[in-house]
């Protein structure tokens, strides 16, 4: 299925968080998969250059930054899962992130969608690292 809002949805979250964003607006996901690195690197180097390119500017002003890849979900109300390669109740996989993130800018971000009107889940159906 293609992400047929995600364009513009992080458009608004960059103009609403002052965030910078790097946004594929008509690349077929079921053409080149921008999840997968060997997709990207083989189909679409120029995607991973503006996404280098993003990350370098931000790094040269900031000590450290949150990158988020947000896609589609085939679902029909608004929501959000943040896959982060292991699910919150699995002890035996150890996450992509720190402890202190996952505890507190994950739960900030799960809060602001919760408020928004979004379910906000962590890993619940993509926990993909």
């Amino acid at each position: 299925m293609n992400d047929l809002h995600t364009a513009n949805l992080v458009r608004e979250l960059a103009t609403a968080t002052g965030a910078s964003a790097v946004i594929n607006p008509d690349l077929d996901r079921n053409l080149v998969d921008l999840n997968r690195i060997s997709a990207a690197m083989t189909h679409a180097p120029a995607f991973l250059l503006a996404l280098d390119r993003a990350l370098a500017r931000g790094l040269a002003i900031h000590p450290r930054m949150t990158v988020l890849f947000v896609h589609g979900w085939n679902v029909g109300h608004p929501s959000v899962d943040l896959g982060f390669g292991v699910r919150p109740d699995n002890s035996d996989d150890p996450p992509a992130v720190s402890a202190a993130f996952w505890e507190h800018e994950l739960q900030d971000l799960v809060d602001a969608c919760t408020a928004a009107g979004a379910t906000a889940t962590l890993g619940a159906r993509y926990p993909a690292r």
